[in-house]
């Protein structure tokens, strides 16, 4: 009872807790070969490790968000800009709407319903600032003494010592599916798109390409609501050529290169069901905010694992 109280107690800093197990699922090799095989001291090791994942890792995340925060506050402060928009739209959705004036309501709705939430994400900035703190306090000590903790995880798992190291091994591929193959396949979508936009003259092409590489950890759906909306107003807004063209762009290179990187990396470290991805990304998001992307399907994907050994642990 007592453990399921500090269980109860601690969600408010699981995002930190999970971070920590997935960064540490991440560097646990790199950390090895430092301090094992070069001989560097493992306190000065920890530090390194935390240091280059906050730069490869965190910053970026704090940057798209702020980007984005700051798009919507430029159009808050800009009302004509949004009625620049309205106007370009208007063509396409006339026949579908009447009434102007809905449209108007709509977009106001939208637009300060999306304020509202990255408002809520600014304010929360302080509990931000604690999750991070508690993942790299707890990752600190998980390299440092990551052979005691091992040690310790191994003797209390109710598994068979073989199951146990099987788990480790598959965690870590399920790990580095999940988040670098599908952050290498989004990489490479964003930049992709960010050219795409820049060769047929749309605007801001390092905005959307950011844009693209989160919505890209959505499988099948997530680089077309960024390209295909973009064509369709560039047609409407009278540049037919740059319109077509980067919707051809978007469905020959930017969505081919992801069959083709995952049909790579799936021969590598494995590859993660789309509908897994999916699943886990609508549970997600609502749980953990724009972390769910990845917890949501490592979660999922956890949990599958260790139904599937402890069925063969048991049954062998």
């Amino acid at each position: 009872m007592l453990g399921f109280a500090l269980v109860y107690m601690s969600w408010m800093i699981f995002n930190g807790i999970m971070g920590a197990v997935i960064f540490y699922t991440i560097f646990r090799s790199s950390h090895i070969y430092l301090t094992e095989k070069k001989g560097l001291n493992t306190s000065i090791s920890s530090l390194l490790i935390i240091v280059l994942s906050f730069l490869l890792l965190i910053l970026p995340v704090i940057a798209f968000v702020w980007m984005v925060y700051t798009k919507i506050t430029y159009y808050e402060t800009n009302p004509e800009q949004i009625g620049i928009l309205k106007e370009k739209f208007w063509p396409m959705i006339k026949k579908y709407i009447s009434n102007k004036k809905n449209v108007d309501d709509l977009v106001n709705s939208l637009q300060s319903k999306t304020l509202s939430v990255f408002s809520n994400f600014l304010n929360s900035v302080t509990d931000l600032i604690l999750q991070i703190t508690v993942m790299y306090f707890l990752l600190y000590f998980m390299l440092k003494e990551h052979r005691k903790i091992e040690g310790i995880i191994m003797k209390f798992l109710p598994l068979k010592k073989y199951h146990t190291l099987r788990l480790g091994t598959e965690l870590t591929n399920i790990t580095y599916s999940n988040l670098l193959g599908q952050g290498f396949i989004s990489f490479i979508q964003g930049l992709l798109m960010a050219l795409g936009f820049l060769i047929f003259g749309l605007s801001d092409p390092l905005f959307w390409g950011v844009i693209c590489f989160f919505l890209s950890f959505i499988p099948l759906v997530g680089a077309s609501v960024v390209f295909v909306p973009a064509g369709i107003l560039q047609i409407y807004s009278g540049d037919t050529f740059g319109g077509i063209g980067v919707m051809l762009w978007g469905f020959i290179i930017v969505t081919s290169i992801d069959n083709v990187i995952r049909f790579y990396l799936s021969k590598k470290i494995g590859d993660v069901h789309p509908v897994i991805t999916i699943i886990g990304v609508i549970i997600g998001i609502p749980a953990f905010g724009i972390l769910g992307l990845v917890f949501g399907p490592l979660l999922i994907s956890y949990f599958i694992l260790l139904v599937k050994i402890w069925e063969e642990d048991n049954l062998a």
